[in-house]
């Protein structure tokens, strides 16, 4: 014979079960949003890392001899005036190369901006159509010219 004990711990640890299975099936989804979201921002921090601190490849590189992007003269924080306004014309004729370049591909769509401390921008990338519904990680840098300017970077991933 079942004991009442018995029938009555097996329904408790059911239950139990079930209850912490749909805790964990509602909560995935959540967990996954903040996943993605971490994702894109360690993106927005890894393609600042390389602007802010890169030479590029090759390091006087220009529109015509570009293998890797990078902005930085070789010590960190100070960026190149020509290397800025190269990215800038590359960026204008050929985005989907600059993102390429970026390690981006066609996962995400990126955008990247560079402003003096007067406001003046000096360059401007991003995608020509913005998507609807996307979020943006946004991640502000600041850094120097080789004549002391300070400028500001902007980078965001969406």
């Amino acid at each position: 014979m079942i004991d009442v004990e018995f029938i009555l711990s097996v329904v408790l640890f059911f239950s139990t079960i079930t209850f912490v299975s749909f805790m964990i099936i509602l909560n995935v989804p959540i967990f996954h949003n903040e996943a993605v979201n971490e994702d894109i921002r360690a993106r927005a921090y890894e393609i600042s890392q390389m602007l802010l601190f890169d030479e590029g490849y090759p390091k006087n590189w220009d529109i015509t001899n570009i293998k890797t992007i990078g902005l930085s003269t070789g010590d960190n924080y100070v960026l190149s005036d020509g290397k800025i306004a190269s990215l800038d014309a590359l960026c204008s004729s050929n985005y989907t190369f600059v993102k390429g370049m970026l390690g981006q591909g066609f996962r995400n769509e990126i955008r990247i901006s560079i402003t003096d401390s007067n406001g003046a921008d000096l360059l401007s990338c991003m995608p020509k159509s913005r998507g609807s519904g996307r979020s943006e990680f946004m991640i502000s840098r600041f850094a120097t010219l080789p004549d002391k300017r300070i400028v500001r970077v902007d980078v965001g991933v969406l």
